[in-house]
């Protein structure tokens, strides 16, 4: 009875029921499921039917017989369906939907592995700013001032203390050399695409990220083919903050804009070299921002095709994929508008062009 699932009395209780029912009909009518078995299994020259006495129950003298196999198997099918009736039809009274198998997978890989991948893209991004930062100014948060405000981002976004000290303790005691590397390439349609990773193998690296460029029908190009295509900037966004504030708090910092989102972020751009003094002078002012970072925005935005966003969607889903790159930028828009179709193993399918 393990088929029954929950509820094992109830489901039991009514499938005995139907059971009952169904035994009171074979005896009943018995000659008539003889005569369908003797059609299914040929004429017989020996009686199938035998005297028996009568007993307390469901039946008479008359009534009482062996039943072949060929209808018994029917009754048995019978009795099996009707139990998998009521299950099927408790499931959908519960309002819940059950899912097994390689269904199940599909389903978990498309929604969750998503998001997951995103946390764990962001955490990986976060402990390679911390390690550039230790590299630069040493480990010790009292002193070097841009090390404490990346573990301040990477505690805010819920990267664990521990796993944080953990990373800074295996490269000062092991001294890996790492190097912060971008490739630039272009995608179906012609896109630009531009890669920062941050490793301890270059060679690797770059291996990997030319094999997500071609499986995307993409290329890499030389070393700084797609630089000019972009702007690079630094950027302090702010979340709750009145514009107002930021803005007298601005007056004292170098910055080249301020802008109000539609969503109510404050966004200061400023260059590169000038972020880290920025940062301080928020700072001072007792001003706590959501996101700080360099970024590159993109010059002149590509428009697309639908097969191309879908590839360009594809190769930076793949790439955010690899444990060392950091950040993917593009000159693509609409890309983040079109949904990956997904196989079983959670790998996002090739463009599937419409017949």
């Amino acid at each position: 009875m393990a088929f029954l699932g929950r509820r094992p009395v109830r489901r039991t209780s009514a499938v005995l029921v139907h059971v009952a029912g169904l035994i009171g009909l074979c005896r009943l009518f018995g000659p008539s499921f003889l005569q369908l078995g003797q059609l299914a299994t040929g004429p017989t020259t020996t009686p199938r039917r035998v005297a028996a006495p009568a007993t307390s129950g469901f039946g008479g003298a008359g009534t009482a017989s062996s039943i072949d196999t060929a209808a018994v198997l029917p009754l048995t099918g019978l009795v099996l369906l009707t139990a998998m009736a009521l299950q099927r039809s408790e499931r959908q009274g519960s309002g819940r939907v059950i899912v097994r198998g390689r269904n199940y997978e599909k389903n978990i890989k498309q929604k969750k592995g998503p998001a997951e991948m995103k946390a764990q893209a962001k955490k990986r991004k976060h402990l390679n700013a911390i390690i550039i930062q230790v590299r630069e100014g040493g480990p010790d948060e009292s002193i070097n001032q841009p090390l404490n405000r990346v573990i301040k981002a990477a505690l805010k976004d819920n990267v664990q203390r521990s796993t944080i000290d953990a990373r800074i303790k295996k490269f000062v005691e092991t001294k890996e050399a790492i190097f912060e590397v971008t490739f630039g390439g272009y995608s179906l349609g012609g896109a630009a695409i531009m890669v920062q990773c941050v490793t301890d193998n270059q060679n690797r690296t770059r291996m990997e990220v030319r094999e997500v460029f071609k499986d995307a029908n993409g290329a890499i190009g030389s070393e700084g083919c797609v630089d000019h295509l972009f702007t690079k900037q630094g950027v302090v966004c702010f979340e709750g903050v009145d514009e107002e504030t930021v803005v007298e708090a601005s007056l004292e910092a170098d910055v080249e804009d301020c802008n109000a989102e539609d969503d109510g972020r404050v966004t200061v751009t400023t260059s590169p070299e000038a972020l880290p003094s920025v940062q301080k002078v928020f700072e001072d002012q007792g001003l706590e921002w959501g996101r700080s970072e360099v970024e590159f925005t993109p010059m002149m935005p590509s428009e697309l095709n639908e097969e191309a966003k879908y590839e360009v969607h594809r190769l930076i889903h793949n790439m955010r994929d690899l444990d060392d790159v950091t950040d993917v930028y593009t000159t693509a828009v609409g890309w983040e508008d079109v949904e990956l179709n997904f196989d079983h193993y959670g790998a996002a399918r090739p463009f599937a062009k419409k017949k």
